[in-house]
């Protein structure tokens, strides 16, 4: 490590908004990921860091800082101000400081208390966040005025943890139309190339919508149960019914472990490709929404994908591909498409063991009847 920042980082946390903002200042930077799962958390080196045993952390010269709204603060403050994305000392400084704050403490814990509850009074509570947030940008372009700053980043980063929820985000408009000039006004500062030369284990988000002409139970199982994978997917995944365990997708391309899962609603899991040279593992999200009495809107996001991948576009149409795509062919025809550009039609699961077990030596394993369930 060269750098004077240390970012200790974990995908799919609220570390994720200190990477976007790192990356957006284009200050030089070290990163460490971090597995919760293997205890890095919680070893002596790094509790002498972080007492909390949490993420992110940030080390600037020798000096730990946690809790990720003071981070944002500091680094809007430390480099912010010189590259006009944070405001000078004054009022402005104080509405800075107010919506940062804010979308930690207010929305942010909302949210992971809805993620542990799933309760309608919870999801209300989150509802009334957003209502002041939707009333706030009403006449504004930005949360302090018409130039975006480093507390758009960080407000805007929350808010998209949204689409992980039940919540109809059709009811925030204002909100959909100010994330997406977030979004927009990201992708003008940073690139993939640019991101690289600030860390070489820099990282990026992918986000996209698909509708489904199938309701969220049949989407859900066919993302989870081996049998109903294989008939759109032509390939076998033994899939655990239970988290943490590992399974391989596409002849061994992708490999997962879930996370949580609600049923018929919601499916995280750590992922990575076999040719990433990276060892670590990104999170990918899925969350089903009822669209009419037939359809399911699924909004996918990924986080923590290693920055030497394709751009943002390129890794959303793999998935598209990989997984998207055949499984809106499976459900139109009732016949998966071919896999891996391989011209094939799997008509049964014993034509598809033949078959991969010939190309790929594999073989079918018998599965639980009892469908995966959160834990």
């Amino acid at each position: 490590m060269t750098a004077d920042l240390v970012l200790y980082h974990y995908s799919g946390s609220t570390a994720d908004i200190t990477l976007r903002i790192l990356n957006l200042l284009g200050v030089p930077f070290d990163l460490i990921s971090i597995e919760s799962k293997a205890g890095d958390l919680k070893t002596a080196s790094y509790l002498a860091l972080n007492p909390n045993g949490l993420v992110p952390l940030l080390v600037h010269k020798g000096t730990p800082i946690f809790e990720s709204a003071a981070i944002t603060i500091y680094l809007g403050e430390t480099f912010g101000e010189a590259r006009d994305l944070f405001p000078s000392r004054g009022p402005l400084r104080g509405e800075a400081l107010k919506w940062i704050v804010w979308g930690t403490a207010t929305l942010s814990n909302r949210l992971w208390t809805l993620y542990g509850s799933k309760s309608d009074k919870d999801l209300e509570a989150v509802s009334e966040a957003m209502r002041v947030l939707d009333n706030e940008l009403k006449n504004k372009e930005f949360l302090l005025g018409s130039e975006y700053s480093i507390v758009d980043t960080h407000v805007a980063e929350i808010v998209g943890w949204m689409s992980h929820t039940s919540l109809d985000m059709n009811q925030f408009k204002t909100v959909a139309s100010y994330c997406e000039r977030c979004k927009n006004r990201v992708l003008e500062d940073v690139n993939m190339d640019t991101a690289e030369k600030k860390s070489s284990n820099a990282f990026i988000d992918a986000f996209d919508t698909v509708v489904f002409d199938a309701p969220p139970a049949k989407v859900y199982a066919l993302l989870t149960e081996s049998n109903e994978f294989a008939t759109w997917s032509g390939t076998h995944a033994a899939i655990p019914h239970q988290h943490g365990v590992e399974f391989k997708t596409h002849g061994g391309n992708f490999l997962f472990k879930f996370v949580t899962c609600i049923t018929d609603k919601m499916i995280v899991a750590h992922f990575r490709e076999e040719r990433w040279e990276w060892d670590g593992f990104a999170t990918v999200m899925f969350a089903l929404i009822a669209t009419g009495s037939s359809k399911t809107t699924l909004n996918f996001s990924i986080y923590g994908v290693p920055g030497g991948d394709p751009e943002k576009k390129q890794h959303v149409q793999a998935w598209q591909e990989s997984f998207f795509e055949p499984m809106k062919a499976y459900l139109k025809r009732g016949a998966p498409a071919p896999f891996c550009g391989v011209d094939i039609q799997v008509k049964d699961l014993n034509r598809a063991e033949r078959f991969y077990k010939t190309t790929f030596n594999w073989t079918f394993t018998e599965m639980p009847e009892k469908p995966l369930v959160a834990a």
